[in-house]
């Protein structure tokens, strides 16, 4: 919603990955393809939205390499609890390991992320609410 918002690119981070091999055995590669494809796209002057989880690692990379294009970035932690994701009334059903996942990735602070820039609580509002959030939000920090 926000990339067509911006009349951007959207980017699954996922759709980077090889899912036959464990996270950190496809890391760097995940993230070689995405900063690759994030250039093709900002270079057709195209804004571009990533949905990824980053450890801290990974945002070094990505901030490294993308200022290295002369590419502004903005890293935003989406925040919400795992009642409020589980909630078959949002609209979307998880499988057994998508939930356990999401407990996971709660537990390891996903949405509290030191490194960054922008911080929104999807959990006490809707889809529609949360982009405007983020919009307004993204445009004060330019």
């Amino acid at each position: 919603m926000l990339a067509a918002k911006l009349g951007g690119t959207f980017i699954d981070g996922d759709e980077h990955s090889d899912q036959t091999k464990v996270w950190f055995a496809s890391s760097l590669s995940t993230a070689r393809s995405i900063a690759r494809t994030v250039s093709e796209e900002a270079a057709r002057g195209r804004a571009v939205v990533v949905a990824y989880p980053l450890r801290c690692l990974e945002w070094i990379f990505y901030s490294r390499r993308l200022a290295e294009m002369d590419l502004k970035t903005i890293f935003v932690s989406l925040q919400s609890t795992y009642d409020a994701i589980a909630d078959p009334g949002r609209g979307r059903s998880f499988s057994a390991d998508e939930l356990r996942r999401v407990n996971e990735m709660i537990d390891q602070g996903y949405g509290h992320r030191s490194f960054s820039d922008l911080f929104v609580d999807t959990g006490t509002v809707g889809p529609d609410e949360s982009l405007q959030v983020l919009f307004k939000a993204l445009k004060a920090l330019g």
